[in-house]
């Protein structure tokens, strides 16, 4: 009932969304129905969450729509991801699972990878990486992009592995990702999905969070000096340039292993002093890695020198004015619609 109270978004193949579940599930409407479908919701979530059934028989369950995402509007060149909406009941047991193996995911998480479900892990992997970055002994940082990480998922790999890594999550996503999933096109026609997660699924970055670990355990162990950060595909390396190289080069070996594809045209090496930029391009030569004496964003941070914060925070108050000018523009005539956008919107 909790779940079904938090879920909002719309419906998969079935196009029941999450405000008619809601209505179903928790309404004092439907009295006893209500009550013993959610009961029923349960039962079905204990089993497929530790017993093996046959993925066949929850091919509904794990349908969605498929929908393309345009991650850049307005530009000339948009880049388009895929985003499977699934049916809400999915996402309702998903968040019910998660809440129930909320320790044993983080255990499994452990403390590099922030993305499964550490409390203002986001902000945590911020702060640590500001806090090394200043250190006197630190001369670059590594922001790594991945090539759309969640879709490029080995999931033949990462299902093997999180049955040593996680076994009590294990079970739920053998059910689910075991098989491909169908995805419906608008309009007629249909595809399969072999790879990586579903983005609609509630235990998706649970899922692709568990799945890095094997790679972060490896830089790890082999390049002891390099301090580095994950937030599910973004990871952030931070030391000497030497030990950087090394540790650039290792998670560009060791990722497509495991279906994570480095993309070195957008991933940034920040160097804290300008005299070590000519030693910093010829080291990194052989690689189209971008380099810079400034900064970069980071995790929705800036991540550099104080003047490169400064411009940062200036250009991102400048873009908050700006988007409130509009806004007051459209409440003349529609105050309610810019009220809604306000109270709702980024």
């Amino acid at each position: 009932m909790k779940a079904a109270n938090q879920i909002k978004g719309s419906g998969g193949p079935s196009q029941l969304d999450a405000k008619q579940w809601r209505r179903i599930l928790c309404s004092k409407q439907f009295k006893v129905e209500g009550k013993d479908l959610r009961e029923e919701i349960a039962s079905f979530a204990k089993k497929i969450a530790t017993e093996i059934v046959d993925p066949s028989t929850l091919t509904p369950y794990t349908a969605s729509r498929l929908i393309p995402l345009n991650k850049t509007p307005g530009e000339t060149d948009p880049q388009v991801r895929p985003i499977g909406v699934g049916e809400v009941i999915r996402r309702i047991v998903g968040k019910t699972i998660s809440w129930a193996l909320a320790d044993d995911i983080q255990a499994a998480g452990g403390s590099l990878q922030v993305s499964t479900g550490l409390k203002g892990g986001s902000e945590a992997a911020i702060h640590a990486m500001k806090e090394i970055f200043d250190r006197e002994s630190t001369e670059a940082v590594i922001l790594v992009d991945a090539e759309n990480a969640f879709n490029k998922l080995n999931r033949r790999v990462a299902l093997h592995n999180m049955q040593y890594l996680c076994p009590s999550f294990s079970t739920i996503l053998i059910n689910t990702y075991r098989i491909p999933t169908r995805l419906f096109i608008s309009g007629g026609g249909e595809i399969a999905s072999s790879e990586g997660t579903t983005q609609g699924d509630t235990l998706a970055m649970q899922f692709y969070g568990i799945s890095t670990t094997p790679i972060i355990h490896i830089l790890d162990q082999k390049i002891t000096k390099v301090d580095q950060v994950w937030l599910a595909d973004d990871s952030t390396g931070a030391g000497k340039l030497a030990k950087l190289k090394y540790w650039w080069d290792l998670i560009n070996f060791e990722g497509p292993k495991y279906g994570y594809h480095v993309k070195p045209a957008k991933s940034w090496l920040i160097l804290k002093d300008d005299n070590k930029l000519e030693e910093a391009e010829n080291m990194f030569r052989n690689s189209p890695i971008m380099i810079t004496t400034t900064g970069k964003r980071h995790l929705g941070a800036a991540l550099g020198t104080n003047d490169f914060k400064v411009s940062y925070m200036k250009e991102k108050v400048n873009e908050w004015c700006e988007k409130l000018k509009r806004l007051s523009e459209i409440a003349k005539s529609q105050p309610h619609a810019a009220y809604a956008a306000y109270i709702h919107g980024e």
